[in-house]
């Protein structure tokens, strides 16, 4: 009798724990929505354009390792720069358009399929595309891009890669950090104006550290956004898994 009831009890606590942490996990996967959402009406008694901003569904992102990948001799036409692990090809006959240069990408340029084109660092004649990790981006680094560049009259491609890439032993996956949150929290910092418009949001990846020596990258989780106020047009990159790293501002 004593064992029966001994036994009923254990059940039952174990039956009340299950249902205390499927509440919680109920309650934690509410949280971010409603946060959001909170957000969102904040922004709306402003005059903050976020109607560019693609929906957010979440996402974890960890601070990543890599690193420079360094390219062989059969691997690259051109003429390979060992201290930046850079190809750097002539390429006279190669036509300055968008979309052939998306083409050639994949047709000709080692790995070329790995990386995006950037409209946001792109100008007239420098055409940059960044190396996709995970599927996201690497923002604005020379040490994961593809450039073709106009130069005293010639037509030249560099190329850096990443290899060996693989989360950071020393930090663990973290929730990202929604995009209209950060809107939020850069109007309440006075780092944007009520009449700001944020013309792009996107997810990616931006090197912090390199260490040539070693030819090893670190990789944390960034926001890139685009914004234009008072006829001005800036983009700036904010961490996307803490809201006490620096805003980096792109020269």
């Amino acid at each position: 009798m004593i064992w029966n009831l001994t036994k009923s009890i254990y059940i039952g606590v174990f039956l009340l724990v299950n249902i205390m942490f499927l509440i919680i996990l109920l309650n934690q996967q509410n949280e971010e929505p409603e946060s959001t959402l909170t957000s969102a009406r904040s922004l709306r008694s402003t005059n903050i354009d976020v109607s560019q901003i693609p929906e957010f569904k979440g996402d974890t992102m960890n601070i990543m390792n890599a690193e420079m990948y360094r390219f062989k001799s059969d691997e690259a036409d051109g003429e390979i720069t060992n201290s930046t692990i850079e190809v750097v090809k002539n390429i006279q006959d190669v036509s300055f358009e968008t979309g052939y240069l998306k083409q050639y990408m994949q047709d000709s340029v080692y790995r070329g399929n790995e990386y995006e084109y950037d409209n946001v660092t792109s100008k007239e004649n420098t055409f940059n595309f960044n190396q996709l990790i995970n599927g996201k981006p690497v923002f604005n680094h020379h040490n994961a891009r593809v450039r073709f560049l106009k130069q005293e009259g010639n037509k030249l491609m560099e190329q850096a890669y990443l290899v060996n890439v693989k989360e950071s032993n020393f930090s663990t996956p973290q929730k990202v950090r929604d995009p209209l949150q950060i809107v939020e929290e850069l109007y309440k910092e006075k780092a944007i104006t009520t009449d700001a418009k944020i013309l792009d949001a996107k997810l990616g990846y931006y090197i912090i550290v390199v260490e040539e020596e070693s030819r090893q990258v670190v990789m944390r989780p960034k926001w890139q956004l685009v914004i234009e106020e008072e006829n001005l047009t800036r983009t700036i990159y904010i961490d996307a898994i803490s809201q006490t790293e620096k805003i980096i501002e792109k020269e």
